[in-house]
């Protein structure tokens, strides 16, 4: 029981600093590895450090880096 409930407060440490080192890149320029493209255009990729970026941007294409600023309109993060 004791390791259950340990396991639980790590997993949900790991979630929060997540999300929180997300947040913080609001508002900042990134350069985005871009890897594809879903059906309704919206195109994901990652940052150097691993976050997910989405972005609506059709000039984009894959394996294309560029520099985004997360602002929530042009490029996001879920966090």
């Amino acid at each position: 029981a004791e390791k259950i409930r340990r396991s639980r407060a790590l997993i949900a440490l790991g979630r929060r600093m997540a999300r929180e080192y997300a947040q913080r890149l609001s508002g900042t320029e990134q350069a985005v590895l871009w890897e594809s493209r879903d059906e309704e255009g919206v195109w994901s990729g990652h940052t150097d450090t691993y976050v997910t970026v989405w972005s609506r941007d059709s000039r984009l294409r894959s394996n294309q880096i560029t520099k985004v600023l997360i602002d929530g309109a042009n490029a996001w993060i879920k966090v």
